[in-house]
């Protein structure tokens, strides 16, 4: 079980990264060269059906992926992903409510929280970020943008194969 485990966060992973990364889908799918946060996505989803630590790992090696490939501040992207999984695990007593209005609250409630360390880090590297108007609107274009894809991706993870195989309950023997 272990092995489909891994495997379904390669294939998964691979797919998601494919998408937000690969130049033939940015020419598709960009609005104003503006990408949507897909991986952001699809770690809030996997959290309420995949075991915590598997889902800290996968957040890590995602982000470190994206940081590598589009040249960010290095670890940037790992160390948000990795902060909303600490923060969904955290508080996973009180997020057990599976609706899409829930989803779409976390997953704006997380890019403002990137918003905020992003322009923390801009703060302390002043050449990196700058506050023009022009940037909060193609964020603003990207918040919306991702917002768009949760309910796409969660019929996608909420398929009932998906679910039994990622089920906390077959973490067991």
């Amino acid at each position: 079980m272990l092995f489909k485990r891994i495997l379904f966060y390669f294939i998964i992973g691979s797919i998601c990264l494919f998408i937000q990364l690969s130049i033939f889908t940015n020419n598709f799918l960009a609005i104003k060269n503006v990408m949507p946060d897909i991986m952001l996505v699809l770690i809030i989803l996997l959290f309420q059906i995949c075991d915590d630590f598997e889902m800290l790992i996968f957040a890590f090696i995602t982000g470190f992926v994206i940081d590598v490939y589009s040249g960010n501040l290095a670890g940037l992207n790992a160390f948000f992903y990795c902060i909303v999984v600490a923060l969904l695990y955290n508080f996973k007593n009180y997020l057990n409510i599976k609706t899409l209005p829930f989803y779409l609250f976390l997953v704006l409630l997380s890019l403002l929280i990137k918003l905020f360390i992003y322009y923390l880090f801009g703060y302390i590297f002043k050449e990196v970020f700058v506050i023009y108007k022009s940037t909060l609107l193609s964020y603003a274009i990207h918040i919306l943008y991702t917002l768009f894809w949760v309910p796409f991706l969660s019929m996608i993870i909420y398929i009932k194969p998906i679910i039994e195989l990622n089920s906390k309950k077959m973490y067991g023997k």
